[in-house]
């Protein structure tokens, strides 16, 4: 894999060894079982309301955009069950006004209500086993850090991961929500690791993206989907299975 010229110097610069790899879970990891997409097709059909496949991935990355400025204004977990309501219904809206149809305040939120009540769960991507294994044979140490509001552990235990991670953040352990730089910081303070020894792996160029580069650590673009085809600031993966190559070119590049 190429790296962009200006990283190679960067990391020429700084005399990079990189110790430990740290993921966010949400779209990087794990996705939701059945697909988000199928899950907004079959609600919204029950409101006659018919959205364009193919435009629901773009719509949820507005809507997850929205999300994250919430999350750095006030975070979501704080709020009470009103507000939450109220901010998953203009949520919701964002989804379906991006998808080929639009709705008023008020349907968005009979939507999002009917929306919590399918049932799904979080799946691990086939190509985690892999990299993680890759990675842990390199002697790395390996991590997760996300927004989701459960426990490292809680969640590591659900996903069935935890024999491959050293450790497992998540806001509801540290109290602050990426791209906010405290829930780096307090990771790798727990780990007992600089920045410039971690990589941080996500999907979001907001949250995961700008709140690594916020800590000073090497973010790593995960785009599954092409969502950032002309993003170029950052080292860009399409599939788990490059992480390994990455780290590699990394240390070559010393």
């Amino acid at each position: 894999m190429k790296l962009p010229l200006g990283f190679i110097s960067i990391l020429i610069d700084k005399q990079k060894i990189i110790k430990a790899v740290f993921f966010d879970i949400y779209g990087t990891i794990a996705d939701f079982y059945p697909p988000k997409q199928e899950i907004q097709l079959s609600v919204t059909e029950k409101f006659n309301i018919t959205l364009e496949k193919n435009k629901i991935l773009d719509a949820y990355k507005l809507a997850n955009n929205f999300l994250v400025k919430q999350n750095s204004i006030f975070p979501i977990r704080k709020m009470n069950d009103e507000e939450k309501l109220d901010f998953f219904s203009n949520y919701e809206k964002i989804i379906i006004d991006n998808s080929g149809s639009n709705v008023n305040i008020n349907l968005a939120k009979k939507i999002w209500i009917e929306i919590t009540k399918q049932r799904y769960e979080l799946r691990i991507f086939p190509d985690l086993i892999p990299c993680v294994k890759a990675l842990r044979d390199m002697g790395l140490i390996l991590g997760l850090i996300s927004n989701i509001n459960i426990s490292g552990e809680e969640i590591s235990k659900q996903l069935g991961i935890s024999s491959y991670f050293n450790y497992a953040f998540t806001s509801e352990d540290l109290g602050y929500e990426k791209p906010n730089k405290m829930i780096f910081e307090k990771s790798l303070n727990i780990a007992k690791l600089n920045p410039s020894e971690v990589v941080f792996v996500g999907d979001q160029v907001e949250s995961d993206v700008l709140g690594a580069k916020n800590a000073n650590i090497l973010p790593i673009l995960l785009d599954r989907h092409n969502n950032y085809e002309n993003y170029t600031e950052v080292i860009k993966i399409n599939d788990l299975f490059q992480v390994e190559e990455v780290i590699k070119n990394l240390s070559r590049s010393k």
